[in-house]
């Protein structure tokens, strides 16, 4: 298995590589310590700039009447600080405390530093949060390093080690003995930091209280410092362009949308985002528009073999890492690893991305739509899912991944040639007497174009059906949403302990695909004697499963009305219901549904 990982691990080392590589020259113009300290740390100019250039640039956030008393003592009062920096000081720990608090406690950590490669493992004592906030309280001591991913990190008491969050802010008001350091957030020190200070795509604030022994580095960001703080190894500001600021566009989209786990959002610096998503849909229709019967097969792989498109999928991520080792080693397939095999890859995913959304918009039009209006249709749809927090990058990575093994195993799975009447009954494979969505086989005629054959009558005796119907007595609103209140009331309980927050949803959703699956409907629906049905009768299969809990979502973010819609629905269907092609009926107490 620590093979499968050493690819990663050598990535990782690569994309550390190249960001010292873009913060290096910018470190190496800094003036030396001699040049840019005086003989008594009582003050120091606002910013060190690099040249006039980057002087015009800094900005400067003291007062000008402290700027004109000339020196201050960093212990003043909290009266006497700039009203940005009160709530830095140890005087606003009650109010930062309201503000946020860690919940739960953090699992402990161990790790080992090479250089600048960090290498995590557990049973330590080190401190790291994964999408949480990570808090050392006054008067605590950490014997190692405090890290948040997805969170911010907060130091009032001390650590020994190095204090980081990436995608978070890190705000110290005590003692990090080792560098502090801002990835995609902001940094702000009003506290002592034995080493360095940086912050990438993101602010730098230093307080009136900042002791920075080391260097104070911002890359993509600006430096805003008090007069009063300290910076013994001198300040390094680098700017991406003149106009346009790196930090901005990639930290409104972290903060409206990847922090909230979406991969969509809507605000401010934003625009970039969303004529990308437009573009990519355009991309999609496109795909469809030239390659519709492809689109089709891949849609219709997830549908006929569920199972093989997402091992296919599996082993694929697993081996693409081994392949691109193999082929680096050969040194003649360096060119395939390094060009040939990623461009492959990406547009094998965009391929398979447009054969989901083809497959979901064909699922709501009953295959009444041609392929390229279908890719717009489903992609505006689960554009739409992409804005609900956590369930949207959930979402967008599932379809991802769901799209790459439906290519990698129509490209595995042969298109046996239609021969006879064995061909129009829909054996088991893909293509020719391969069914369609509908339920009817389809065939390849001789001029290349899938038509739809009626099924073969048979006179073969069949047992009597006890199968359960539409036709039977749908269920009203009041019923459904007891039966919902009590799955809901279960998943709570059970993920109480899990302290899973948003990710209930989640479960709820993953609860609800597996029951409809396997039994049609889940407890709840057990208790008050109700089932989900298909349209066309046959038995709820994986994808009817999938996309009816996806248009649970849908139905969910306008206010529920999707769920309201069966209280007003001639025919007791919600929104998910008619995406999906299926509706909840009430069972006679004859019926076992266990």
């Amino acid at each position: 298995m620590k093979k499968f990982f050493r690819p990663f691990n050598t990535g990782c080392a690569a994309a550390l590589f190249l960001a010292l590589v873009l913060t290096g020259p910018a470190q190496d113009q800094t003036a030396p310590v001699s040049d840019t300290l005086p003989p008594a740390p009582a003050l120091l100019p606002a910013v060190q700039p690099l040249d006039e250039a980057a002087d015009n640039s800094l900005t400067e956030t003291v007062p000008a009447a402290e700027s004109a008393s000339g020196s201050a003592d960093s212990s003043a009062p909290d009266d006497a600080m700039p009203p940005e920096f009160r709530r830095l000081d140890s005087a606003g720990a009650a109010e930062e405390e309201e503000a946020g608090s860690n919940e739960g406690e953090n699992s402990p950590a161990r790790r080992s530093t090479r250089g600048k490669l960090v290498v995590v493992d557990h049973g330590g004592s080190d401190r790291v949060a994964l999408f949480n906030d990570n808090r050392v309280e006054e008067g605590e001591t950490i014997e190692g390093d405090v890290v948040s991913i997805i969170g911010d990190t907060f130091i009032d008491g001390e650590t020994t080690g190095d204090a980081v969050a990436v995608m978070g802010n890190v705000i110290i008001n005590g003692t990090a003995e080792q560098n502090v350091v801002a990835v995609m957030g902001s940094n702000t020190i009003n506290g002592t930091v034995q080493g360095d200070a940086i912050a990438v795509m993101g602010d730098l604030t230093l307080g009136p209280k900042a002791i920075v022994t080391g260097k104070a580095v911002c890359v993509g960001g600006e430096i805003h410092r008090d007069l009063t703080a300290i910076v013994e190894g001198g300040t390094v500001q680098k700017e991406i362009g003149q106009d346009f600021r790196l930090g901005a566009p990639l930290t409104a989209w972290w903060m409206h949308g990847l922090k909230l786990g979406r991969p969509l959002a809507i605000g401010a610096h934003l625009a970039w985002l969303w004529i990308i998503t437009v573009g990519m849909l355009a991309f999609y229709a496109l795909l469809a528009l030239v390659f519709p019967r492809g689109i089709r097969k891949c849609g219709d792989m997830l549908v006929q073999r569920p199972v093989m498109t997402v091992m296919s999928a599996l082993l694929s991520v697993l081996a693409l890492p081994v392949l691109f080792v193999l082929l680096l080693i050969t040194v003649i397939g360096i060119p395939v690893a390094l060009l040939v095999l990623p461009v492959g890859i990406l547009l094998l995913a965009l391929f398979g991305k447009a054969a989901i959304y083809a497959l979901v918009g064909r699922l709501l039009s009953r295959d009444r739509l041609p392929p390229a209006l279908a890719v717009l249709v489903g992609g505006l749809i689960l554009v739409a899912l992409y804005l609900v927090p956590f369930v949207g990058l959930v979402a967008s990575l599932f379809v991802s991944f769901l799209g790459f093994g439906c290519v990698v195993a129509t490209l595995l799975t042969p298109s046996p040639k239609a021969a006879g009447p064995a061909a129009a009954t829909g054996v088991a494979g893909f293509g020719q007497g391969a069914p369609s969505l509908s339920g009817t086989p389809l065939v390849e005629s001789e001029a290349g174009a899938t038509i739809e054959v009626p099924p073969v009558l048979t006179t073969t005796p069949t047992a009597p059906s006890t199968a359960l119907s539409s036709a039977m007595p749908r269920a009203g609103f009041w019923i459904r949403t007891g039966a919902l209140a009590i799955d809901g009331l279960l998943i709570a309980v059970v993920s109480g302990p899990l302290h899973a927050g948003p990710a209930v949803l989640l479960l709820l959703a993953t609860y609800a695909v597996l029951m409809w699956k396997h039994k049609g409907t889940t407890i709840g629906g057990i208790i008050c004697r109700l089932k989900v049905v298909r349209l066309d009768d046959r038995p709820v299969d994986w994808s009817t499963a999938i996309v009816r809990a996806l248009g649970c979502f849908l139905s969910l973010i306008v206010a529920g009305l999707g769920f309201i819609w069966v209280a007003f629905d001639d025919e007791k269907q919600s929104w998910h219901d008619k995406i999906a092609g299926t509706t909840v009926v009430k069972v006679p107490r004859s019926i076992s549904l266990v």
